[in-house]
């Protein structure tokens, strides 16, 4: 099967650390990557969706690849200037995102992560479970939950919203130390 080509932003980590990331996923599940199938740009300047010049830069960056089938955002907080916590802001920024996929004909995906686990959070079913405010979950066409189980170093993962195309089964990624690094 042919691989698409997905760009990759990390918003928060290095290059050696992005580098370093890619090759052990590779390495770990045995892939070998198609030529010009995978972009990561590390962290650099600070990316706002919310700025006309910062979304127009994304855009013609994201071009100059060619065409993408994925756009990967991570995370979430790190490439826009919303109120994570006010509805208005977020319907605003989850616009954008939605702008910069039919700009380029791709899909977008960012990467959101979780409140810290309270009294009030863990009785929540995952869609209700983001952090910050429900215009994100709602926003979204389709969700997936990726959740640690610290007593075999598994991450379990759950689609909790699939409003297009194909829901996934669940599935568990095993993460072992070395350089067998991703077991499926």
């Amino acid at each position: 099967s042919a691989q698409g080509r997905v760009a990759y932003v990390y918003a928060e980590d290095l290059d050696v650390q992005v580098r370093n990331r890619g090759r052990a996923v590779l390495n770990g599940r045995s892939t070998k990557l198609e030529p010009n199938r995978l972009f990561l740009e590390p962290r650099g300047a600070f990316v706002d969706i919310m700025r006309d010049e910062d979304l127009a830069w994304l855009v013609v960056s994201a071009r100059e690849l060619g065409a993408l089938d994925l756009l990967v955002l991570d995370p979430l907080r790190d490439v826009h200037s919303g109120e994570e916590d006010k509805s208005d802001s977020m319907r605003d920024v989850m616009r954008r995102l939605r702008v910069l996929g039919a700009l380029l004909d791709c899909t977008v995906a960012v990467i959101h992560h979780a409140p810290k686990t309270t009294k009030d959070t863990s009785k929540r079913r995952p869609g209700q479970n983001l952090r910050g405010s429900s215009a994100i979950f709602d926003a979204t066409d389709s969700a997936i939950v990726s959740k640690l189980n610290r007593a075999d170093a598994r991450f379990d993962i759950t689609q909790i919203k699939a409003r297009h195309g194909r829901a996934i089964d669940p599935f568990s990624v095993r993460i072992v130390d070395g350089p067998e690094s991703v077991q499926l």
